[in-house]
């Protein structure tokens, strides 16, 4: 099916590499241009400045970018972790306040950290999972909008 094609094709968001891959929808129609970075901060700036565009892809930047703020913190315990991770994900939810999905998968993403039993490794690989599903479950919807 063509629309599976584009889609497969030019994905908003990408997890690869232990980096975020966006594409700059700012430069669209006439220019494919794509920012890939290990950086919250630089998602941050993406979702503030309408780098990335729609209610469903900011949210899905703002799970990557959690998981981005998570990787980056170096405490191995786990309470010192999560108080860091908390400050974080708040940091990325107040780049667009009023974004109703930001907020919902910040809240998810916070919700995972403080109620997730183990280490802070198994934790961070927890929460890029569930970053992952927030995306597939955007995929999703957007496949049965188009049938």
């Amino acid at each position: 099916m063509v629309l599976d094609t584009l889609i497969a094709l030019t994905p908003t968001i990408k997890w690869e590499n232990d980096q975020v891959r966006l594409i700059d929808q700012t430069k669209l129609p006439l220019e494919e241009s794509y920012i890939e970075t290990d950086d919250y901060q630089v998602v941050c700036d993406a979702i503030y400045r309408l780098v990335i565009r729609g209610a469903p892809a900011i949210g899905v930047a703002g799970a990557y970018a959690c998981v981005l703020a998570a990787n980056k913190i170096e405490s191995d315990n786990t309470d010192g972790f999560l108080k860091e991770f908390l400050m974080k994900a708040d940091e990325i939810g107040a780049t667009r306040p009023t974004a109703v999905n930001l907020m919902w998968a910040v809240k998810q993403m916070k919700e995972k950290a403080a109620n997730f039993s183990g280490d802070v490794k198994d934790l961070k690989s927890s929460l890029l999972d569930l970053a992952n599903e927030i995306r597939d479950d955007d995929i999703d919807r957007c496949h049965n909008l188009g049938l």
